[in-house]
């Protein structure tokens, strides 16, 4: 928590860098599954696992330090950002920043942004209160009951992540119609 050690300042900066360049690797993805290219991607999540265990371990063994793990993580991330754009992707991002635009964007965004930090906030403030009304143990046993909430809500996700990439080359296709049709009245009764 940064608020009570802010020993991890470095840490946090490079942990957002790293989700920063995911979201870029997340996008590429979404492209590549959208043409059911997933070989591209396996081949980079292979080579991105790759290059922060080597990494890590190099640094780490210099510098045993928290920083470190996720440098190699950051590392790894602008492994993969360069594996897409320079082997795979048909199209080269370009950096283009129209203040105007960005202003606007951000503007207009600002609902969103504040829904998901009340939606933050109000689903894991309970456990904030518990720590005041009860012990550091019931708030252990109600964040590991609400883990198993959490987990009830993966498996339809992960099941809409695998079934996607199909639906989607079925509905671009007009040949098959009706195989889109019995395919997603059957993964709707799963």
């Amino acid at each position: 928590n940064y608020f009570i050690n802010r020993g991890v300042l470095l840490s946090l900066v490079l942990f957002y860098f790293s989700m920063f360049f995911a979201m870029f690797t997340h996008l590429a993805e979404l492209y590549l599954q959208s043409i059911n290219a997933f070989k591209f991607v396996a081949l980079r999540q292979i080579l991105e696992k790759a290059a922060a265990i080597v990494c890590g371990a190099i640094l780490l063994l210099l510098w045993p330090r928290l920083e470190m793990v996720f440098l190699a993580i950051l590392f790894s991330q602008i492994v993969s950002i360069g594996y897409y754009y320079f082997k795979v992707l048909p199209f080269r991002f370009r950096l283009v920043l129209n203040w105007q635009r960005t202003k606007e964007l951000f503007i207009r965004g600002l609902p969103f942004l504040f829904i998901g930090i009340f939606v933050s906030l109000y689903a894991r403030i309970d456990m904030v209160m518990l720590r005041y009304f009860g012990s550091f143990e019931a708030v252990g046993w109600y964040g590991t009951a609400y883990k198993f909430i959490d987990l009830a809500g993966l498996f339809p996700s992960l099941f809409i992540a695998s079934i996607f990439p199909i639906i989607s080359s079925l509905y671009n296709n007009p040949a098959a119609g009706e195989q889109f049709s019995q395919f997603f009245r059957k993964s709707l009764r799963i």
